[in-house]
């Protein structure tokens, strides 16, 4: 545990930090932040995983203002009392002799796998942790056990936003004997995600994410795709036109996740359909907004269009909770008749947010 100061901000919840050393010294590095909180800034909070900086160090989570740096709960860096000048022999003795014992009874983060995630509740199994500065160069095992049940605890969403295997950081309690009594998931060991993930078309087609259009990547179809008044327009006469995002496109955000999708869909038609089609977890449903179900073997909800913000809960759709959402595609299908006759298809979409939580619980 240990105090920073932000330098700067990469991308991803990746920060730029003057770590704290020693009394008085710092070091640059490229810190993750433990959850996904934007705009951190000023002196933070480090977790040190059993005290061993070699095991990497992330930023206290940020929501909520969490991450500002707190001497009870972070700790302080000093130098032992000197004594006419020099530093006493004895303090230093008692303070590497008291290391490994520190760092398995009283240290209380540690690095874990989530498996058997069950709503805000899971199984942790806890990664290999080594106490330092043993004698005889023995090892020494931090981790009271392998694994344990934990709670979740994490931003607005707390268990929405993880998966089984993921790899989060855990705050552990003792009792009175310095025994682990309860773990807590707190955060991501790296690459947090985040509780919403939202797309506005604010900037045109590759504002926010990139999209992919049947002309190429942020290209603006002239008449068929494009973006106007902030809202994306799509609309075909006999064939079919489609906008693509695909998370592995665009791996300097974090990917949407599946939970609840809110979303105002202002206007649709169809000549054969138009809807959004979603995969996640190796599963592709379809949100049937106006026309015929194109794909019958995917599991489809007809969802319609409204002046009104829709939320579509996707776990009813046939995908899982926590899953990473893989691609979406806006797609819009015309019908060709007779020439010169047909039948158009169109979507209007004002914005869409993929949300860990309801809006309206």
């Amino acid at each position: 545990m240990s105090k920073a100061t932000i330098t700067g901000e990469d991308e991803n919840y990746l920060y730029l930090a003057d770590v704290s050393i020693d009394d008085g010294i710092t070091e640059e590095e490229a810190v993750y932040c433990a959850d996904a909180t934007k705009e951190i800034t000023g002196s933070v909070g480090i977790i040190e995983i059993a005290g061993n900086r070699s095991n990497g160090i992330v930023i206290q989570p940020g929501y909520e203002g969490n991450a500002v740096y707190n001497a009870a709960r972070d700790g302080q860096l000093y130098q032992v009392p000197q004594k006419d000048g020099t530093q006493p022999a004895s303090g230093n003795f008692w303070n590497w002799s008291m290391r490994p014992g520190w760092q398995k009874w009283r240290h209380p983060y540690r690095y874990a796998t989530i498996s058997a995630l069950d709503g805000d509740n899971c199984t942790v199994t806890f990664a290999a942790c080594y106490a330092t500065d043993t004698p005889d160069g023995k090892q020494l095992d931090c981790n009271q056990v392998a694994s344990m049940g934990a709670t979740i605890e994490y931003m607005s969403c707390n268990g929405a936003a993880f998966t089984d295997g993921d790899e989060v950081i855990v705050e552990l309690t003792h009792d009175a004997n310095a025994v682990w009594s309860s773990a807590k998931v707190i955060g991501f060991k790296s690459e947090p995600k985040g509780c919403e993930w939202s797309e506005t078309w604010e900037d045109g087609i590759c504002g926010q994410h990139k999209w992919y259009t049947n002309n190429g990547s942020c290209v603006e179809i002239e008449t068929y795709a494009y973006v106007s008044g902030d809202m994306l327009h799509i609309a075909t006469k006999g064939g079919s036109i489609a906008v693509y995002y695909s998370s592995d496109d665009d791996n300097d955000l974090p990917p949407p996740i599946v939970g609840f999708l809110r979303i105002l869909i202002p206007e649709a038609s169809a000549g054969n359909y138009s809807g959004i089609y979603i995969t996640a977890g190796g599963t592709k449903i379809y949100l049937k907004c106006a026309g015929s179900d194109p794909y019958p073997y995917f599991p489809t909800t007809d969802i319609g269009f409204s002046s009104e913000e829709m939320e579509i809960d996707l776990s009813t759709c046939g995908l899982n909770v926590g899953d990473t959402i893989t691609d979406i595609r806006i797609s819009a299908s015309g019908r060709n008749l007779t020439w010169p006759a047909y039948q158009a298809s169109t979507i209007t979409i004002d914005y869409m947010i993929f949300s860990a939580v309801s809006l309206y619980e």
